[in-house]
């Protein structure tokens, strides 16, 4: 909570926010924290940081402020943390992104708007890439599927 308190602008994003929403199984010896890409890097002695740099559009996204401890802190909801965590996999690794989407996808199967949100902002490239692991028969379900087909995204190529 020192971090919120100490870094206000500053959204807690990837593998603490899926830390935040029981998204993973990783505990991350670091606190994410989503900023602006002009901002300056806080200076704080503990704990460590590790800053992402953020559009001012994907930075004012998805942000949900629930009340932790008395203290009202900013985390991306988990759409956008799974959707994020594919957009920065190249820092958190493949394997991590594709442990939070099976994760979001088991906690949320039947709620078709969480996973079109997804859907919607995983990007085709990523597909690409995550089709080298099996995606589609490791992850994806019925409904995920789907929704990738209807926006004329093939879910593996070859």
């Amino acid at each position: 909570m020192q971090v919120a308190k100490r870094v206000p602008d500053a959204v807690f994003c990837l593998l603490t926010a899926l830390r935040f929403h029981e998204l993973t199984t990783q505990s991350p010896h670091q606190v994410w924290i989503a900023l602006a890409e002009s901002a300056r890097k806080p200076r704080l002695d503990y704990p460590k940081l590790r800053v992402a740099r953020f559009s001012r559009a994907a930075l004012a996204t998805g942000i949900e402020q629930p009340r932790v401890e008395g203290v009202t802190i900013r985390v991306y909801s988990p759409a956008k943390t799974v959707a994020d965590c594919f957009k920065y996999q190249n820092k958190i690794g493949i394997d991590v992104a594709v442990e939070a989407l099976r994760d979001f996808m088991r906690k949320h199967r039947g709620e078709c708007s969480a996973s079109a949100t997804v859907a919607s902002r995983i990007s085709s490239t990523s597909i690409y890439l995550a089709g080298h692991f099996e995606f589609d028969r490791l992850v994806l379900g019925d409904d995920l599927r789907q929704t990738f087909t209807r926006r004329g995204t093939p879910v593996l190529r070859d």
